[in-house]
C-alpha cells in the first residue's frame, strides 16, 4: 500500500494537539522542525500527517 504524507498549517498548535488527544488520536506531542514547531501523527493506513504552526 503506498503511505504518504499530508501538510497542514495551523494558527494554534498546542490547542491542535490537545484536541487530538481528546479525541483519541496518539502523539508525541509539538517538537521543533524546520523552523517552526509541529505535530507528527499518523492515520489509521498508516500516512503520516504533519500540523505545522503558521
Amino acid at each position: 500500500m503506498l503511505q504518504g504524507l499530508k501538510e497542514f498549517g495551523v494558527t494554534e498548535l498546542d490547542a491542535t494537539a490537545a484536541r487530538l488527544a481528546e479525541s483519541g488520536i496518539e502523539h508525541d506531542g509539538p517538537q521543533p522542525g524546520g523552523g517552526s514547531r509541529i505535530l507528527q501523527v499518523a492515520d489509521p493506513d498508516g500516512n503520516s500527517v504533519v500540523f505545522t504552526e503558521a
